[in-house]
């Protein structure tokens, strides 16, 4: 038996007494509530709503404790599905297509002469590389996942964290040779970027081709689902 529109307002309401950060969070547990106090009225129970929607609490969260319990459970329980989803989709890259593909650019590597054009060109690839994640995931979410006042996205705020790993990388790069060179003693902190042969950078480019590969893939897919469950 479906619950009164004035019903279910009183229940969204109520659930507001509950620490949940985050949407999708309280979407399922808004909506296991929904659900099991419907299944009550459909066996016959015509209790008021406030005694009804204590006793689900009650009997299927273990009171206020257990949401909230519940929800911080929820949210680390989804951020091990991200990274489990990444890591597969990472491991996915390494077959023999990638293989071939890596080869036939270090191959192309080989022949390019080792000029600071071919290293700026290939130095702008890999930060290309690096941001395109971030602007991939911030415009496949723009629009799409919405929050009450006072609620963040769970989506949003993992997937955004995940994507930048790859900038992350970048500065790796970027920096680990400058503690090299200080160590070693040189005054121009980049000048080891600067002089890495075409096949070193191309080898770095490579490795970026795949992590945005994998991160892409992934973070379509989470946002597919997400949208699909919302609609």
């Amino acid at each position: 038996m479906r619950l009164s529109t004035e019903e279910i307002i009183w229940i969204k309401e109520r659930m507001q007494i509950y620490v949940i950060k985050y949407q999708e969070i309280y979407d399922e547990i808004l909506d296991h509530i929904l659900t099991a106090i419907e299944e009550r009225r459909s066996a016959g129970d015509e209790r008021a709503i406030d005694i009804l929607f204590q006793n689900v609490v009650d009997d299927d969260f273990s009171g206020y404790v257990g949401i909230e319990s519940l929800a911080e459970e929820e949210e680390k329980l989804y951020h091990k599905k991200i990274r489990k989803i990444f890591y597969d989709n990472l491991k996915e890259q390494f077959n023999w297509k990638t293989l071939l593909i890596a080869v036939v650019l270090l191959a192309i590597a080989f022949q390019l002469p080792n000029v600071r054009l071919v290293n700026r060109i290939f130095a702008s690839a890999i930060f290309l590389m690096a941001i395109t994640p971030i602007l991939v995931v911030f415009l496949s979410l723009y629009g799409k996942i919405g929050t009450m006042k006072g609620k963040h996205s769970l989506i949003k705020k993992y997937l955004m964290a995940q994507m930048m790993v790859p900038m992350t990388l970048f500065n790796s790069v970027i920096y680990l040779p400058m503690i090299v060179t200080e160590l070693m003693g040189e005054d121009d902190n980049f000048k080891i970027i600067k002089h890495l042969p075409p096949v070193v950078m191309m080898t770095i480019l490579v490795f970026f081709m795949m992590i945005n590969s994998s991160y892409i893939q992934s973070s379509r897919r989470l946002i597919a689902q997400t949208v699909n469950r919302i609609s």
